[in-house]
């Protein structure tokens, strides 16, 4: 896989750093580094009700209705939600693709469900749960993943992702509240 395009001279040692991890030469972080995940927590408030909300969010089909880096989510397993699911997920982040396995690894109806990634590049997962808030739903998505692997750029990435997080859930709400 190529870099995204874009000109400039001069030094390009981050360039070059992630050239060597998307086309799979990075090597991973070695036991005893100082490694630690990186959390984002976000809410909204949909003017739906609780069941209506968890349906949506939890049915994977509906993911690129509202998630926008999201490029394509194959559901890979018999079963299509709920826990055990299991799917592949790719995502565009700062014009990258970035692909992952991942599992539904709990799944409470009307409540919260927690996806796992198995395998990718950046490893980590996302829990989702629902609250009456109201007379509508609150809908919160925590999530923590590992973006050691990207060293230099860690900050920057975490901070896109979580803008990213934030616009997604506003989305979200535009297409719930909009719903007949």
């Amino acid at each position: 896989m190529g870099s995204p395009g874009g000109g400039g001279g001069g030094d390009n040692r981050d360039g070059f750093y992630l050239k060597k991890i998307f086309s799979g030469k990075a090597s991973p972080a070695r036991e005893g580094d100082a490694l630690s995940m990186t959390k984002f927590e976000e809410h909204v408030v949909i003017c739906r009700p609780v069941d209506k909300v968890f349906a949506y969010v939890a049915d994977l089909k509906n993911s690129h209705k509202w998630q926008t880096s999201l490029e394509s989510l194959n559901i890979t397993s018999e079963k299509q939600t709920g826990a055990g699911a299991t799917y592949h997920i790719v995502n565009r982040i700062m014009g990258y693709r970035i692909e992952a396995n991942g599992i539904v690894s709990e799944y409470e109806a009307d409540r919260c469900c927690i996806y796992k990634v198995v395998s990718g590049l950046i490893m980590g997962q996302s829990r989702m749960s629902v609250e009456p808030f109201g007379e509508g739903t609150k809908l919160t998505i925590e999530a923590e993943a590992d973006l050691n692997t990207f060293r230099l750029m860690k900050s920057l990435i975490a901070s896109k992702a979580r803008k990213q997080l934030s616009m997604d859930l506003k989305t979200l709400k535009k297409v719930l509240e909009n719903e007949s």
